[in-house]
């Protein structure tokens, strides 16, 4: 074989071998969508995904659904006994904070409004994430749900909402599967 023909091979090989790449991302794409949808709006599952890959969580986009699902059970309008709204059960002062920074981002910004309210929750997720190097996920959870300054100053835990967390991500990651391989149960 001569060389112009080896590397013709190499070259169709690679170019294969990519298009079937992009056809695999395209269908997990779809695929992971499409599980949001039998959950939320089309709205919050389009918001979810967007700002999870904005703030650098794709990987985690499962994650933080579970944490959105434990949160709110996927409602919009929940309002917790302690006043937190929304998706993301985001604190009046938590948010007004979120919304000076992303009002050049979201031109709407109520605590309701469904892609500030999962944008607000995952920019405060990245903020704790990543905020003196912990980068613990649980601890990132922990946080989120008992607040930066009750969990760092004032020492309070929040063990049961760790739990239900967990619980919810197992559960999530497990529908996931089957929803990807129908038939593995």
């Amino acid at each position: 074989m001569t060389k112009l023909i080896r590397w013709l091979i190499i070259i169709s090989s690679a170019m294969i071998l990519t298009g079937v790449i992009i056809i695999a991302v395209k269908y997990y794409e779809i695929k992971q969508r499409e599980f949001l949808l039998r959950y939320l709006t089309p709205i919050a599952t389009d918001s979810l995904l967007n700002w999870s890959k904005y703030y650098g969580f794709e990987r985690n986009w499962l994650k933080i659904f579970s944490l959105l699902m434990t949160e709110s059970e996927g409602q919009r309008k929940r309002i917790s006994p302690k006043q937190c709204k929304g998706y993301m059960q985001l604190q009046d002062r938590t948010a007004q904070i979120l919304r000076d920074r992303l009002r050049e981002k979201i031109s709407r910004t109520g605590p309701f409004d469904t892609e500030f309210n999962i944008a607000g929750g995952i920019l405060f997720l990245r903020d704790i994430y990543d905020s003196a190097g912990m980068r613990d996920w649980i601890l990132t959870i922990e946080q989120y749900n008992t607040g930066i300054y009750n969990y760092q100053i004032k020492g309070k835990r929040a063990p049961n909402h760790v739990k239900r967390y967990s619980i919810s991500e197992t559960y999530y990651k497990w529908e996931w599967k089957k929803y990807l391989m129908p038939g593995m149960d």
